[in-house]
């Protein structure tokens, strides 16, 4: 994968957006194998071979931003997560994003707000979420937004509101 990245680099300078999905690919494979450090490298280059063309598709921004987003995340860089991840949430606006894809994106940030203790700043964008899965017909996902809003509301002594979300949650 480290050759990889290089031969990314070197090869594939005259496409720009070829080389970004490779690297996101790359990204991807090291945060799997859990080698945070070179994912984190990888997608960085790939959104840096984005920003070099400037009508990339915004889907594919999107893409590199959101995993890098829980890269940064899962390394503890929670400040730098948090400022990519409000870029694709600003390009998902911007773009009239699908809903699910929109609702996606606040889980993962109010996740890291949760994983600060910052209760009070997840819970509103855990009810968007939510009422964005409302409208989706993914079960599980849903699901997950009852569940997510759930346990932020439990942390904060709301419980019989956590409940019935709860509640809600286990039939699905």
């Amino acid at each position: 994968l480290d050759q990889g990245v290089a031969d990314a680099g070197a090869q594939l300078a005259a496409a720009p957006l070829v080389r970004a999905r490779l690297l996101k690919q790359m990204g991807e494979s090291f945060r799997s194998l859990g080698n945070l450090d070179r994912a984190d490298a990888a997608l960085a280059a790939a959104a840096g071979a984005l920003d070099a063309v400037p009508d990339a598709p915004v889907a594919q921004r999107i893409d590199v931003a959101l995993e890098r987003g829980r890269v940064l995340a899962d390394l503890g860089r929670a400040d730098d997560a948090l400022a990519v991840l409000a870029d694709a949430r600003r390009w998902q606006q911007e773009f009239d994003a699908p809903a699910g894809e929109r609702a996606t994106t606040l889980n993962i940030i109010a996740s890291i707000y949760n994983d600060q203790s910052r209760f009070l700043d997840a819970e509103p964008l855990l009810r968007e979420a939510l009422a964005l899965r409302r409208g989706d017909a993914d079960a599980r996902e849903l699901s997950t937004s009852l569940n997510n809003l759930g346990y932020t509301l439990l942390q904060t002594g709301r419980v019989v509101e956590a409940r019935a979300l709860f509640a809600e949650a286990l039939p699905l």
